[in-house]
């Protein structure tokens, strides 16, 4: 009998002949990249061209008419590169961005807020847990584009909004 150890999960034992060769697969856990992807104008870039290198592996693919890109990545997996096209087509310039996976804070912490409002085109400067000018603005902007009250203050509604538009 021989086994194979997950260290996440219970071992598991299958009983097999001996002195064969036998394959095994390990189906390693997986989550799942998402990401809406807007252009300066916070238009939707739909059917456009992308590269996606996450440990050494790449990717290609085409973001869905409603400019999303979704693509299954190892679960442990923290750092991502992503090269889009900028254009209508192909021959147009594609830019590089550097991602951090995993790294989002809750959507009831300062740090979180700020994070998805950069994420989704509300600039508001680095996620440092602080709700200085630049983050009340992004708030207020958010606010008045989704139809919340505006105070700049972002409450529950504001953070559950958040995190619908976001996906998480």
């Amino acid at each position: 009998m021989e086994g194979i150890v997950d260290p996440v999960r219970e071992p598991k034992a299958v009983d097999s002949a001996t002195e064969q060769s036998h394959r095994f697969r390990w189906c390693g856990e997986r989550t799942l990249l998402r990401l809406c992807l807007k252009d300066e104008k916070r238009e939707c870039m739909a059917n456009r061209a992308y590269t996606l290198t996450i440990d050494g592996r790449e990717v290609q693919g085409t973001t869905s008419a409603e400019g999303y890109l979704e693509e299954p990545v190892p679960a442990d997996a923290r750092d991502a590169v992503l090269q889009i096209t900028i254009g209508e087509d192909d021959t147009d310039t594609r830019v590089v961005l550097k991602l951090g996976i995993g790294e989002l804070d809750p959507e009831d912490r300062m740090e979180g807020i700020q994070s998805r409002l950069n994420n989704l085109g509300y600039p508001c400067g680095d996620p440092d847990g602080n709700c200085g000018p630049l983050t009340e603005a992004a708030v207020r902007r958010f606010q008045e584009d989704n139809g919340l009250t505006v105070d700049g203050i972002p409450g529950p509604q504001t953070q559950g909004k958040l995190k619908e538009l976001h996906g998480c």
